[in-house]
């Protein structure tokens, strides 16, 4: 049998409890100083991971930055709804009209930046719809349409196309002047406007009802400079001899003939201008000395423009035969670049231009 031996307690002083570790008061933490601006701006005090999530503060500015927020999100989708109804379902009632006038819808773009508003398209059709509408008083009554008629309706899609065209070539004047760096200035512009306001004044047809017509004025400058500027241009005189092409040959020989002599003058050295007072037919330029001033490319007969144009300046040519008779060309002065006729020139950079059309005539 085994003994159940009792153990005696330890001496000395009983085992003391470990005292709590006392609780350090964190210190306070500032916000970061672009926590401090964006809370004096909102008036919001911004939670940090020490911080932790603070109610926010509210300050009129906070406010009203929210309410103009809230605002432009409503302007934007007013927008968007009312763009909708113009486009897709046409709409036209005197809000819109109005509407039109302040958010520049675009009817087309040309060459990426170059936007034409339906606001300003919108002006071009209703002035020809007053221009050449039953009611006109600047139209004969010839030329009235009734464009509530299905004839008028065609004719009214015709005269859409033509506004349509007429802002793409616009467009194409300005990025070519841009080009050439060629300006217009507001005198220029003024000049040319009061010269066709006398004209049709006198006609009793006022110009300044049309839409935008300083614009299209300083758009006219531009392409008169263009036309000026741009092709090869020569500066020419001549001595005519005439002749008909019809003629005899006997004719023909004795201005052939009298032409040679002139001819034969000018290359010992005689002034070309006096002879062409003594001896020129031409009777619209033999008086200034057979001078035909600036002509560029498909402005005379072939004959005599491959002539001019292959002149050098100061340079007189040969006998040159034509339809007229015979010629001789002096070149006096030549200018520009681009060796086409302007008008083809033109049309094959309207061509090239790349269109956004918004609207169907």
């Amino acid at each position: 049998m085994v003994k159940k031996i009792k153990l005696a307690p330890r001496r000395g002083k009983a085992p003391v409890a470990p005292k709590p570790i006392p609780r350090v008061k964190q210190p306070k933490v500032e916000p970061k100083e672009e926590e401090k601006a964006i809370e004096q701006l909102l008036g919001e005090n911004i939670a940090t991971p020490i911080l932790g999530k603070i109610k926010p503060k509210r300050t009129l500015l906070g406010n009203a930055i929210k309410v103009l927020i809230s605002l432009a999100i409503v302007a934007v989708a007013a927008i968007v709804v009312f763009g909708v109804g113009i486009y897709a379902f046409s709409w036209n009632d005197q809000i819109t009209k109005t509407i039109k006038q302040w958010i520049p819808y675009p009817a087309l773009a040309a060459n990426y930046f170059q936007v034409t508003s339906l606001s300003a398209y919108d002006d071009e059709v209703n002035y020809v719809k007053n221009l050449y509408g039953p009611d006109s008083k600047a139209v004969d009554e010839s030329e009235k349409i009734d464009f509530s008629t299905k004839e008028g309706k065609q004719k009214l899609a015709d005269f859409k196309k033509q506004i349509i065209n007429k802002f793409v070539e616009n467009a194409v004047v300005e990025k070519l002047a841009a080009k050439y760096n060629i300006s217009a200035k507001q005198k220029e512009v003024d000049d040319l406007y009061k010269q066709y306001y006398n004209a049709y004044k006198a006609q009793d047809f006022d110009i300044s009802t049309i839409p935008a017509v300083k614009s299209k004025f300083r758009i006219q400058v531009l392409l008169n400079k263009l036309s000026e500027t741009v092709p090869v241009q020569v500066k020419a005189s001549h001595i005519l001899i005439k002749v008909d092409e019809n003629a005899a040959a006997d004719a023909v020989t004795a201005a052939q003939a009298r032409a040679q002599d002139i001819l034969s003058q000018l290359e010992k050295g005689a002034d070309f201008a006096e002879l062409a007072k003594k001896y020129s037919e031409d009777t619209g330029s033999k008086d200034s000395g057979g001078d035909l001033g600036w002509f560029g490319r498909g402005d005379m007969v072939k004959e005599f423009e491959d002539a001019a144009f292959a002149l050098k300046k100061g340079k007189i040519s040969n006998l040159v035969r034509t339809s007229y008779g015979f010629h001789i060309i002096k070149v006096t002065d030549k200018r520009g670049t681009v060796d086409k006729n302007f008008k083809e020139w033109f049309n094959e950079n309207v061509s090239k231009a790349i269109v956004w059309k918004f609207v169907t005539p």
